[in-house]
């Protein structure tokens, strides 16, 4: 089943409804028909929504009335697991690894390959910054749960996959971008004035080599010798979510907070698209940094309207789908906007 679309409200009405119809006639068997078809046949989004809804108007969980109704049994495990995943999907696959971690039976092996393989392609990034956030390891990281309850090649690819192998993270290290004065922060208050209807500007950054008196080579003399590019607007989403989780330092997440947030350590709702902004930036200078190694200076241009209402789309999608009851995001959680970026691009290509 899709793992996102959008809730459709309309339905949502007509299910709890019938499910109001439902429970008042009281008969056993038709609750638990009505369940398995409700839970079964929907998407998550949507059977979260519902759950949000009937929880508000009734003042119980939908999964404590479905546990009532279905009782105990096969039937009633899978309604569960079903609830506990349109809940909160990083919480339930957080919970499977931390119970295959503990478990010592050959079983929680095949436990661990299938949330590893199942989810790497999707949110994997994000679900092993949930469990190391909130202490699902009781103060071990995942990578330290995995390197003392897996041995052998199987704890080596399970490590690769999660991109938590030594190798990986000495690559990650040397691919740190970090903040200086001339990076497109500085650009961050001119993005904010821009509302989606301004009429198209023009933004010209410079991204040179230091020169041989040690200065940062970004004068208006070397910018004129270097090379002049036009730079697409249309960033690779999938690509920009990569380099967020792995190429941007908590230095540089730091001062880039402090810059649109001050001290307290938060990215409030509005912001988040100069985030992705200054993130897409620094993305596009890296690659053009890496094609155009030998050149002195490569001046990028950048249509700043088209780069911001390409975002937005992504935006948008996580204000909607990610921080729809959050008025703010922790800084802690900026790596989380990369998986989510891997995520949008999965659910709309």
């Amino acid at each position: 089943r899709p793992e996102y679309v959008d809730a459709d409200k309309k339905l949502a009405k007509t299910h709890l409804t019938e499910l109001a119809q439902v429970l008042k006639r009281k008969k056993r068997k038709e609750c638990k028909q009505f369940f398995a078809k409700l839970l079964v046949e929907n998407a998550y989004s949507q059977i979260k929504y519902e759950m949000d809804k009937f929880s508000a108007s009734s003042g119980k969980t939908l999964a404590s009335v479905v546990k009532r109704t279905m009782g105990n049994g096969d039937n009633a495990l899978i309604l569960d697991n079903i609830l506990k995943m349109a809940n909160n999907r990083y919480a339930y696959f957080c919970e499977k690894l931390r119970d295959a971690l503990k478990d010592e039976t050959g079983d929680s092996d095949d436990v661990l390959i299938r949330v590893f393989i199942g989810r790497s392609e999707k949110d994997l990034a994000a679900i092993v910054e949930y469990y190391d956030r909130n202490n699902y390891g009781e103060g071990a990281t995942l990578k330290q749960c995995l390197e003392n309850a897996v041995t052998g090649p199987l704890r080596t690819l399970l490590l690769r996959i999660a991109g938590l192998n030594e190798q990986l993270q000495q690559s990650r290290d040397q691919a740190v971008v970090e903040l200086r004065k001339d990076d497109p922060a500085s650009l961050l208050p001119s993005w904010q004035s821009v509302s989606r209807s301004d009429p198209v500007q023009q933004m010209r950054v410079t991204i040179s080599s230091p020169d041989d008196n040690g200065g940062d080579g970004d004068d208006d003399d070397n910018e004129e010798k270097g090379e002049s590019v036009d730079v697409d607007a249309n960033v690779n989403v999938k690509e920009l979510g990569h380099f967020m989780l792995e190429a941007i330092s908590a230095e540089t997440v730091d001062r880039l907070i402090r810059r649109l947030n001050g001290d307290n350590g938060t990215i409030e709702r509005e912001k988040i698209i100069y985030i992705l902004l200054f993130s897409a930036v620094l993305f596009l200078k890296q690659t053009h940094t890496n094609d155009n190694a030998d050149k002195n200076a490569i001046a990028l241009h950048i249509d700043k309207e088209k780069l911001k209402h390409f975002l937005m789309q992504c935006t948008d999608w996580i204000l909607e789908n990610k921080l729809k009851q959050n008025q703010v995001l922790q800084k802690s959680d900026f790596k989380l906007l990369g998986a989510w970026l891997i995520e949008y691009y999965r659910d709309t290509n």
